[in-house]
Formats: C-alpha cells, sequence, structure tokens
C-alpha cells in the first residue's frame, strides 16, 4: 500500500512558495494607473431634510432642454418657498435647460406640487420673514441670482 498522497493533496514547503510567489510577481508587468483628473471636490451639503428654503422656480424648469431667455411675465422664475423633503445625493443633473456638473441634489415640496429634484445652486436659505409669511409654494421675491443671469447670457 502506498503512502503517498493524491498530487492535489501534496504539500509543499514555504521555502517553496516563496520562490514561487517572488517568481509570479516578477513575471507580471502592472501598468501604472492612468492619469486621471481628480474627482471635482464637492462641499458638505448646506441644507437638511424639513429646512425651510426658497427655491428658484418656473415651471418649465425640469422639462426643457434649453432655458427659456425671454419668458413671458408667468413663466419667469422666482424665489417660491420650499420645503427640503429628501437629500438625493450628489450628481450631474440637466435642469432648468442646462447641463449641470456634479451638486448636492434635494427633493422639494411645495403647495400644490410632488416632489421636484433640484440642485443646490437653485436653493438658498429662507429669511425669517418668509419663512413666517409665506406659504409653501408662494412667490417670496423676484430678485435675480447671479448664476441665472450667467446662464441667460450664455444662452442667448
Amino acid at each position: 500500500m502506498s503512502t503517498s498522497l493524491p498530487d492535489f493533496l501534496e504539500t509543499t514547503s514555504s521555502a517553496e512558495e516563496e520562490d514561487t510567489e517572488e517568481e509570479d510577481t516578477e513575471e507580471e508587468d502592472i501598468p501604472p494607473p492612468p492619469d486621471w483628473p481628480p474627482p471635482p471636490v464637492i462641499p458638505p451639503p448646506l441644507f437638511g431634510v424639513d429646512d425651510s428654503i426658497v427655491q428658484w422656480w418656473a415651471p418649465w424648469m425640469k422639462l426643457l432642454e434649453r432655458p427659456i431667455v425671454s419668458p413671458a411675465r408667468s413663466l419667469q422664475p422666482m424665489w417660491f418657498r420650499a420645503k427640503i423633503v429628501a437629500y438625493a445625493g450628489v450628481n450631474a443633473v440637466m435642469y432648468a435647460g442646462v447641463q449641470w456638473p456634479p451638486d448636492h441634489l434635494y427633493d422639494l415640496k411645495t403647495q400644490s406640487e410632488f416632489p421636484d429634484r433640484v440642485p443646490e445652486r437653485f436653493i438658498r436659505s429662507a429669511n425669517g420673514k418668509e419663512e413666517q409669511d409665506a406659504q409653501l409654494g408662494t412667490c417670496v421675491s423676484e430678485e435675480i441670482p447671479a448664476f441665472w443671469i450667467e446662464v441667460i447670457a450664455n444662452a442667448v
């Protein structure tokens, strides 16, 4: 009766294993990683769930592929009172006819709308008067934000 083990049960000494590992490592030519640009640095989100905010909004913003440069008065974006119902993470998004770079996204609720997913640049904190005097979905200001002036200038 033979005392030899089948090949798959044969053991090797640790010295033999080390030699084999060294040989394998030397044979592999692992290319260096490509020179990819670093991911954009995105600061922490400015808002949290249940925060009262105002949103730069018009009914057409989530639907169009390009911004309306000179909308009729009834379609002009304005600051509306809203509430954050969910934080939706960081992503690039098409909104208001512009492809925006990665930004914090929030699901917002107004008085009569289903939640709308909005980039952080379209949101600002509600000041005390706006928070007390206005119901959700109410226009609180027509002041045009600087980023929107740039959007319109680039769309012309």
